[in-house]
């Protein structure tokens, strides 16, 4: 994974003719053999192919790029007071975010900065590799790279970057049961609350326009699940009207399991 800074594969008669007989049985089991064997050797090569054609897209690799960098950046925890994370040797793409900090506990690095430039050149000479080792699909992606994909990307985790603001605006504190600001949360901007908002997971949205180029932007996902936030209403209503339900079975654990559908407020 690239690190922030860097950015950035028988006898007589009878036996003559059981002879022939036996030697024409032979070669046509070995014929259907050979026909099974080129089937079998058409399929694998069919197969492989098949695989190559799917890693072999160049586009892909810009995108490879960005979703390393999003995971290097902190998910915040519903709870507003942490912030979970990959463990250092989770390369795996079934890997969960076991590592859970405090925001003290970031480094400078993992507070990122919301404005970052990347080194696409340096990006394109890791994608192709060394003189040695590198192959038309890695120069193929290497070209997508220094080509097409956005110099700039903007990280967007306000709870991060505006830390200390979002813990003196009343609408986005979180307090212990002493009344004690502990952290901070995102406030949703149709019931004005923060108290039923959630965070899903993190997000890359491109293309972003900036005012010199085109950029692309993580950020996060969010939703509001306040039964009296106008916006969860709104959502609600209308999928009962597509649906020809009424709010009530919209609402039911079967109806969500069965539609898999989801509350879900973008903020």
């Amino acid at each position: 994974m690239l690190s922030m800074t860097d950015w950035l594969t028988k006898s007589g008669s009878t036996s003559t003719s059981t002879s022939t007989s036996s030697s024409s049985s032979s070669s046509s089991s070995s014929s259907s053999s050979s026909s099974s064997s080129s089937s079998s050797s058409s399929s694998s090569s069919s197969t492989s192919n098949s695989k190559k054609q799917k890693t072999q897209d160049p586009s892909i690799a810009p995108v490879l790029i960005l979703k390393g960098l999003m995971r290097q950046v902190p998910l915040p925890d519903s709870n507003g007071t942490e912030f979970k994370m990959f463990a250092a040797n989770a390369t795996s793409r079934q890997s969960r975010r076991s590592v859970v900090r405090t925001f003290a506990e970031l480094s400078p690095k993992q507070r990122m900065n919301v404005r970052l430039e990347l080194n696409l050149l340096e990006l394109a000479r890791r994608e192709k590799g060394s003189l040695a080792t590198w192959t038309p699909t890695t120069a193929a992606n290497a070209r997508s790279v220094a080509l097409s994909m956005a110099p700039i990307v903007y990280v967007c985790v306000s709870v991060i970057q505006c830390r200390r603001v979002m813990s003196e605006f009343p609408g986005t504190q979180v307090k212990d049961s002493n009344d004690r600001v502990i952290g901070c949360r995102d406030m949703c901007d149709r019931c004005f609350s923060n108290k039923h908002v959630t965070y899903d997971c993190l997000r890359i949205v491109q293309p972003v326009f900036d005012f010199e180029s085109k950029g692309a932007a993580i950020d996060l996902k969010c939703r509001c699940v306040n039964p009296n936030c106008p916006g969860f209403k709104d959502v609600v209503e209308k999928k009962a009207r597509e649906s020809k339900v009424s709010v009530d079975d919209v609402l039911k654990s079967a109806f969500l399991k069965k539609t898999k559908f989801f509350i879900v407020l973008v903020t």
